[in-house]
């Protein structure tokens, strides 16, 4: 699954965002119908985009976009019978996808933890834009989450995009249940 038109929405969110730019406070966001809570600096937009791939026939992103960083949580929900294997190749196919779809260059990787599941985590500079990208890839069951941050050259290094990945953490799944038809008597 590409994630081109995301990616790109993230640069050009970082380079032509207007805002006071002023700390936000960070609190934490729950999202029960992906199965995860994880802290954003301010109140989080929720998209959903369609996904043959997926168990519901979407994908959703929670994102925050300041005028110099942006964070984001991608989450795809695959059917039992069709979710990628929690492997290495895998988690770098999807940031090779995200960096491909960014114009960024994956600048080094390395294996880590999040709330306990493995995950791959990639530096990814965008040189002409002048931003870094920190973006995580890993399974739980059958979600796979791909959390990002990015901001100005530099910002990989700072805690920022660690305080952002390491606040994340799963939570029991809630499926919503659809509206039931009101029951009226019949006269």
């Amino acid at each position: 699954m590409k994630f081109r038109h995301l990616s790109v929405a993230v640069v050009a969110l970082l380079v032509f965002a207007a805002g006071a730019g002023a700390k936000a406070a960070w609190t934490p966001y729950s999202a029960p119908v992906d199965g995860f809570t994880i802290s954003f600096p301010g109140a989080p937009k929720v998209a959903s985009e369609k996904s043959a791939a997926t168990v519901d026939g979407l994908y959703r992103t929670y994102s925050v976009d300041l005028s110099t960083s942006a964070f984001f949580v991608s989450v795809l929900h695959y059917p039992t019978a069709s979710t990628p294997p929690a492997t290495d190749a895998t988690y770098r196919a999807f940031l090779n996808s995200y960096a491909g779809g960014s114009a960024c260059a994956i600048k080094t990787t390395r294996d880590l933890r999040i709330a306990g599941r493995p995950a791959l985590e990639a530096v990814c500079l965008d040189a002409k834009a002048k931003i870094d990208h920190i973006v995580d890839a890993f399974l739980n069951g059958d979600y796979l989450y791909i959390v990002v941050s990015a901001g100005p050259k530099g910002y990989a290094k700072g805690a920022t995009a660690a305080r952002f990945r390491d606040s994340f953490s799963f939570q029991p799944v809630v499926t919503p249940v659809p509206p039931q038809p009101s029951a009226s008597p019949v006269p």
